[in-house]
Order: structure tokens, then sequence, then C-alpha cells
């Protein structure tokens, strides 16, 4: 009965949990990869921001003395 039931489930069942298996990964790998999209995003727009805040502080911080006119 056991030699049985393992060659079942070697010939039978394992297919399927190599299949379930194989599109967890695929869904693994594009979930990760949609992440890192993300993050490349993140990282643009944090740059971008950070530029922002710079040039900001800049004006903010040191403004430029106004001439008067002549």
């Amino acid at each position: 009965g056991a030699v049985i039931m393992w060659v079942a489930n070697l010939k039978m069942i394992a297919p399927y949990i190599q299949r379930a298996h194989a599109a967890e990964m695929d869904a693994m790998s594009k979930k990760i990869a949609l992440l890192e999209s993300r993050i490349g995003a993140l990282a643009q727009t944090e740059k971008a921001y950070h530029s922002l805040l710079i040039e900001h502080s800049r004006r903010t911080l040191h403004p430029e003395p106004e001439l008067d006119g002549p």
C-alpha cells in the first residue's frame, strides 16, 4: 500500500505540485520586478524633491541682495 501511494504521488500529484510551485515562483519574480521598478521611481522622486529643497533653501536662507535701480 505504501509503495502504491508513493508511486501515485510521484506520477500524479508531484507534477501538479511542481507546476504550482513554478507558477508561484513566476508570480513572485514578477512582483519583485514591479517592486524594484517602484523603488527606482521613488528614488528618482526623492532626488528631484531633494533638489527642490536645496534650491528653495538657497533662496530662503541666502537671498540675493536686491539692487536698487539707478
